[in-house]
């Protein structure tokens, strides 16, 4: 995990005894460093949602669903297990980094990026981008 994915000690324990699962793309990170955030702050990283209390959180990369449009197994199992009653919780990528205190250090999530990082995105040369801009094709 690289450094800027460590949460700072005011967020180390703020999943103390609670259990993550995800379903998803993320912009951030990979579900491995997902994990490695979740640990480091006291949660303990699940594979499948069990019944009992439990937080999912949804890629922050389009909706959580299968190759046919379908919904993700673990987002319908978490479905299913608060339509019976147990506490599931739901929360996005940008909730979940701001839970673990990493929000403020993922510009991709907040619509910062270089020129250099959107060049690279849309496979368009900055100097053509930076024409755009300055013609008023872009803001």
């Amino acid at each position: 995990m690289t450094e800027r994915k460590q949460p700072d000690n005011d967020h180390r324990q703020c999943l103390r005894d609670k259990r993550v699962g995800v379903t998803g793309r993320f912009v951030s990170m990979t579900h491995t460093e997902i994990r490695q955030v979740v640990e480091a702050c006291g949660g303990q990283f699940i594979h499948r949602l069990p019944r009992g209390s439990a937080i999912l959180v949804v890629g922050g990369d389009g909706w959580p669903t299968m190759y046919d449009g379908s919904p993700s197994a673990a987002f319908r199992r978490a479905r299913s297990l608060l339509a019976l009653g147990y506490p599931i919780e739901f929360l996005d990528e940008k909730e979940f980094l701001k839970l673990v205190g990493l929000l403020e250090h993922d510009r991709r999530l907040q619509g910062q990026l270089t020129m250099a990082e959107v060049s690279a995105a849309l496979g368009i040369p900055a100097p053509r981008l930076r024409r755009w801009l300055r013609l008023g094709i872009l803001q």
